[in-house]
Parts: C-alpha cells; sequence; structure tokens
C-alpha cells in the first residue's frame, strides 16, 4: 500500500511525475492516478512546473503574516516539514509550508489561548492588529465584537465590500474577489504551456493535435500507443487523470485474456448465446466464457470499463451509456435465469484483475 507521505514526497517535494513514481514503486500509472485522486493530492497546474526557491517561500510568508512568523529552515518542498517560530511567544514547531499558506494553520500553542481570549479584544486592539498586518490595504466598517461573529470589511484596492470573520481575516483571509481573478490567472494558460503540461504528466505517449482555450472546452487528443483520436477536456485529462477510453477497456481485456492462457482455462472470448437477444434484436456477447471438459459454459467474465459507470464520448455520449446499461441488465438477468455464475470487475480493480481471477476462479 502506497502511504499519503510516501505520493506528496515523491510528487511535490521531488517533483516526479505519475509515471515517473509507477516505475520507481513498480506501479501501474493508474494505480498512482487512484491513489493521489483517493487521499486527495492536488495536481501541479503551469505555475508548479518549477519548485518554489526559498526566497520565493519567504517572500509569501513575509505577504502573508508580516514579520509575525519566521522559518528557521530552508524550504524544501509543499509537504516537508521544516522548523517555524512564532515570534510573539518564541514557541517553535515544524509544520508543512503548505499547511501554513493554504490551510492557515498557525502556532499550535497559541491557538487554544486565543480561542479562550478572543471574545476579550478591544475593537481598538483588533484595527491595531490588522494595521501592523496589513496596513490600510482594508478597512474594518462595523466595531470588533468577537473573532466569530462577521463584520463588514472594505478591500481599499479593488473597493470591494463584504463579511468576513475576524478570526479568519487574522488568519490570512482575503478579499474573495481578488483571490479568484488570482486563481483565474493562476489557471490561464497558453496553448504551449498546456502542451507542456500534458508532456510532463505523460510523456510522449499522448499528442495534444488541438488548439487549447480552458480546462472546461474540449480538445482533440491522440494516444500515440494505438493511434485513437479523441475529444476530451483538459480538466478531465490533467485533474481526472481520463486516458484512451479505447485502452482503457481493451487493456484490461487483454489482462484477463493472459491470465486465463497462463492457467490452462478453456475459455472463448466474445462468446455468444442464441437466446441472449438484446432490445433491438442483436445477440449479446460476453467478454469472456469458460468451459468445463464437457464443452459447459460454467463462468462468465465481463471487464466493465469506465462507459459501464459514466457517460464516455468515445462510446457515444449518453445514449451510449443507456445503452449500455439496458445491454448489462440483459445479461445479468440471462444469467441469473440461467444459474451461470457472472463476475464483472470494473476498471477501476485494473490492477487487481489477477488476484481477483485467483480469488473467484476456484472449480
Amino acid at each position: 500500500m502506497i502511504t499519503k507521505e510516501e505520493l506528496e514526497r515523491l510528487y511535490w517535494d521531488e517533483g516526479n511525475s505519475m509515471n515517473d513514481i509507477g516505475k520507481l514503486l513498480n506501479k501501474s500509472c493508474s494505480a498512482i492516478r487512484y491513489w493521489m485522486n483517493k487521499y486527495n493530492i492536488s495536481r501541479r497546474n503551469a505555475a508548479d512546473y518549477h519548485r518554489k526557491s526559498n526566497d520565493e517561500f519567504v517572500k509569501d510568508i513575509k505577504k502573508l503574516v508580516g514579520n509575525k512568523y519566521v522559518f528557521l529552515e530552508k524550504y524544501k518542498g509543499s509537504y516537508t516539514k521544516i522548523l517555524c517560530k512564532h515570534i510573539k511567544c518564541g514557541y517553535e514547531w515544524k509544520i508543512r509550508p503548505n499547511s501554513f499558506l493554504n490551510s492557515h494553520n498557525r502556532c499550535p500553542k497559541c491557538s487554544t489561548k486565543s480561542a479562550a481570549l478572543k471574545h476579550k479584544k478591544t475593537d481598538q486592539e483588533f484595527k491595531q492588529e490588522v494595521f501592523e498586518l496589513v496596513g490600510s490595504e482594508y478597512s474594518f466598517l462595523e466595531k470588533y465584537k468577537k473573532g466569530t461573529r462577521k463584520i463588514k470589511i472594505k478591500h481599499n484596492k479593488c473597493g470591494n465590500i463584504y463579511y468576513v470573520r475576524p478570526h479568519d481575516f487574522l488568519s490570512g483571509n482575503r478579499c474573495p474577489e481578488c483571490s479568484l481573478k488570482k486563481t483565474i490567472k493562476k489557471l490561464r494558460k497558453s496553448n504551449n504551456q498546456f502542451k507542456i503540461e500534458v508532456r510532463e504528466l505523460v510523456g510522449d505517449e499522448y499528442t495534444v493535435l488541438g488548439k487549447y482555450i480552458n480546462y472546461g472546452t474540449k480538445i482533440k487528443i491522440r494516444h500515440n500507443n494505438c493511434g485513437n483520436v479523441y475529444d476530451v477536456t483538459p480538466r478531465s485529462f490533467v485533474y481526472h487523470g481520463n486516458r484512451c477510453p479505447y485502452c482503457k477497456n481493451s487493456t484490461g481485456e487483454e489482462k484477463i485474456k493472459q491470465f486465463l492462457e497462463n492457467n490452462a482455462f478453456l475459455f472463448e472470448k466474445e462468446y455468444v448465446f442464441k437466446d441472449c437477444i438484446s432490445q433491438k434484436g442483436g445477440t449479446l456477447r460476453f467478454d469472456f466464457a469458460i468451459f468445463n471438459s464437457k464443452n459447459e459454459v460454467i463462468q462468465i467474465i465481463e471487464y466493465d470499463g469506465e462507459q459501464h459507470y459514466r457517460p464516455i464520448d468515445f462510446f457515444g455520449g449518453k445514449e451510449g451509456f443507456k445503452g449500455v446499461k439496458k445491454r448489462d441488465k440483459i445479461k445479468n438477468k440471462y444469467c441469473k435465469d440461467n444459474n451461470i455464475p457472472l463476475l464483472r470487475i470494473p476498471y477501476w480493480d485494473f490492477d487487481n484483475i489477477e488476484q481477483i481471477l485467483k480469488s473467484k476462479l476456484i472449480f
């Protein structure tokens, strides 16, 4: 099993691609993608291609909290803990830079103490604390009452007026309008930047053929291993890990075929029962049928690609998905009515196919 800490270190701190991590850990790229999604580890974007320098990190800290905190060790990566000191109380502890910058985690010693004292702070004390932190960039338009009660604030640079909890503001939360603009700017990239991002993610396995517009607009991509050309949103490809729909299905079936051959099973691929008919009148094919010595079907195996669980453009989109669900229902009923064991292996169990087959195919 891969730990979250190990993945974060290999991906963020050492800058490896998912393909590279797979090679280092002797795992498939899809397995690495599965664990990254499970652990909710964010993906790199164009702004993350170069690792932040120590000077850049110190500058970010200064901008966020002024001189209230100082880091006593050099920046080694977003997820590598380094020693931090709270100047006010002198307490030192280790924290991940990502937790400090993005999760607004602060001095653990003072956090409990400040929680108890927040309601005692005067309006003047609060405004002085804000001024020391951000100068005259923000103005509070209502009196401070306690840290958890929202009050009206104005961002003097852009003029946006909004409500915020004083505690959240002191922890680093700033103007939502400006934060949104920064996020959009960060996500906006050129066609060349997107190609670099794809290359960093999958090497030469895929080629971007279309012109990048934005993360939600589909773009044409070619899978160089099989030659399949298909449309996919950059968001799906980069953040969700969606790859060639043709290969995702066929490689699972190939893995099952190899197992059956290696273990001397009598089987037939794309097997047809003449009385298993679709709603349109055609016979339905089963991925694999296994026979006994009397040539009787004793097991059916179906490998269910992603198109069995959600609409995929390559397989006909929403209408194609409806058809797949109808055919699967007919197959399930046929096997049940005829007492034929049916084993369905979903695409997310690709890396466990051999183990599943070993545990199920005991005759």
